[in-house]
């Protein structure tokens, strides 16, 4: 009964007894969208992720940046690339960012996220205002390290939160929520409440360390990046700004983060009577930073079927005896030795057929379908002098196509082809085809999994390349449990040919983790 009573008075008093009645006043689900938007454009452009560029773009925000929004506070604005990355990093430290604002230019500065048509405009106004104000600096740098020297540095004078260490931390941050869930407003709905549960957990445990999951940090990072209504919605929740440190990354068992992890786990299991874990929202490993590559345009053309069409001019049948009355030659598609449809089909007295008699055989092939020729031939008997007379197989045979086609350029290709087919009753025939192929376009990419072997064998931890190209936390040095169960897997496309940078691994641990190693990506979780 006592329990009733206090929550009808703090109802009355307007005091937030649930997680359902927090409020916000900004749309953090479509601006978690747009915030994404804007680390995938950071990301693009890894020079501002490490590097001399990182420590310039620090001195363009302190000394000109924050001063030129001070001055302009009533006004919209949106920085260069640089500088907003730097600026997005000091906001996710929202305590030190309003006295670093304060001791830099004598006030807080506002910022908020813009979607594209309001951000072009607030960019034409900053970029105005800018050269105003600083004619000999440009608005929008260099983004190739031209002008910056390889030693640069800088050392703030008036920030007190180091900028370079967050950016170090903050580059890892898109790699973490950048799989297409994350702009899913159904998912981001459910991360909206996920949040909420995760602040009015905090208000019910004050003194607690709490660390989120991803979906969870995105809003997260979302709302600080609107630094006056953080503040004011935060204080009002939790009587205080609510500060985010991400500077506790160390994972290890009986680190701090471990530590807060499992203590966040239990108090939520106990509070909402569901597993903190979300499915998509764990984490992914680090940042595969120069691990990983683009596949080119070439490459992809490479092994991706293809379709062209092909002119045949000409076609002849050497070595059939001279008592041969008529003669059929027909051709089909064919894949794998296996008979496809028919093409077409050529006879009379002769042995030879050019386009120009007639006989003009055009037809498009297609590598995702048939990667062969198949020709017959076969003679009149003789019987009749009527039409209707009998024709017998003599010799039939497969001409491998795709590498022919695969080898076409974009001006296409002459091609000219002698094929030899051993006969019991003519001794050895050549057909001779001549023709031309069309430049081809470029289909479907079709890839073919060969299944490898599992074998029992200890994974060392100093081998990286054992491990695959994408980073992930290695298991405690303990013989047990680095026995793993490894198999490679390859695949190829449908030339059957080995795609070389797909070769993976996959590593069943006998564990808890089933992790699976590939230069394509890891799905790895360690979700309840």
């Amino acid at each position: 009964m006592a329990g009733i009573i206090e929550h009808i008075k703090s109802k009355i008093k307007g005091e937030i007894t649930s997680p359902k009645a927090i409020r916000f006043s900004l749309d953090l689900v479509n601006l978690s969208i747009d915030h994404i938007h804007l680390l995938e454009e950071i990301n693009k452009r890894t020079v501002l992720l490490e590097g001399p560029l990182v420590y310039r773009a620090i001195q363009r925000y302190e000394q000109l940046w924050l001063p030129l929004v001070a001055e302009n506070h009533q006004q919209i604005l949106a920085a260069p690339i640089d500088i907003e990355w730097i600026w997005h990093c000091h906001l996710l430290a929202p305590v030190m960012y309003h006295r670093d604002c304060e001791n830099a230019v004598g006030q807080s500065i506002n910022h908020q996220l813009l979607d594209g048509r309001k951000k072009l405009k607030a960019l034409e106004i900053s970029k105005s205002l800018w050269n105003k104000k600083y004619p000999d600096e440009p608005f929008d740098i260099p983004l190739n390290g031209e002008g910056v020297s390889p030693d640069f540095m800088y050392e703030s004078h008036a920030l007190s939160y180091d900028l370079v260490a967050a950016v170090s931390r903050q580059k890892h941050f898109y790699y973490q929520v950048s799989l297409p869930h994350f702009k899913d407003t159904k998912y981001l709905e459910n991360s909206l409440m996920r949040y909420k549960k995760y602040l009015y957990l905090k208000k019910v445990n004050p003194e607690a360390f709490l660390v989120p999951c991803y979906d969870i940090d995105l809003i997260w990072h979302t709302h600080q990046l609107h630094p006056f209504i953080y503040r004011d919605e935060t204080t009002k929740l939790l009587g205080k700004i609510f500060q985010h440190d991400d500077s506790v990354n160390e994972r290890h068992p009986g680190s701090r983060l471990s530590k807060a992890d499992a203590f966040t786990r239990t108090k939520w299991k106990s509070q909402y009577n569901e597993n903190f874990a979300n499915f998509g929202a764990m984490y992914r490993g680090d940042l595969p930073l120069n691990k990983l590559a683009m596949v080119s345009p070439g490459d992809t053309y490479g092994f991706s079927t293809k379709s062209a069409w092909i002119d045949i001019h000409k076609v002849k049948v050497d070595g059939l005896n001279g008592n041969i009355d008529k003669t059929k030659v027909k051709i089909y598609f064919a894949c794998n030795l296996t008979k496809g449809p028919k093409l077409t089909t050529i006879r009379g007295l002769q042995r030879e057929w050019n386009d120009h008699e007639k006989n003009h055989i055009k037809f498009e092939f297609d590598t995702k379908q048939f990667n062969q020729l198949k020709v017959s031939i076969s003679q009149h008997d003789g019987t009749c002098i009527s039409c209707f007379g009998q024709y017998d197989d003599i010799a039939s045979t497969f001409y491998d196509f795709l590498p022919v086609l695969e080898g076409t350029g974009t001006r296409g290709l002459k091609f000219s082809e002698e094929l030899t087919v051993n006969t019991n009753t003519h001794g050895a025939l050549k057909v001779h085809l001549h023709g031309f192929i069309q430049p081809p376009t470029m289909g479907k990419c079709l890839l073919f999994l060969q299944n490898g072997r599992y074998d029992q064998c200890n994974m060392p931890l100093n081998s990286e390349r054992l491990w695959g190209p994408i980073p992930l936390p290695k298991p405690a040095n303990n013989m047990d449990e680095n026995k793993c169960s490894v198999a490679s897997h390859v695949l190829s496309n449908q030339m059957e040919r080995l795609i070389s940078k797909y070769l993976f691994q996959v590593i069943k641990s006998n564990g808890k983790i089933d992790i699976e190693i590939s230069i394509l990506g890891h799905l790895i979780t360690r979700e309840d």
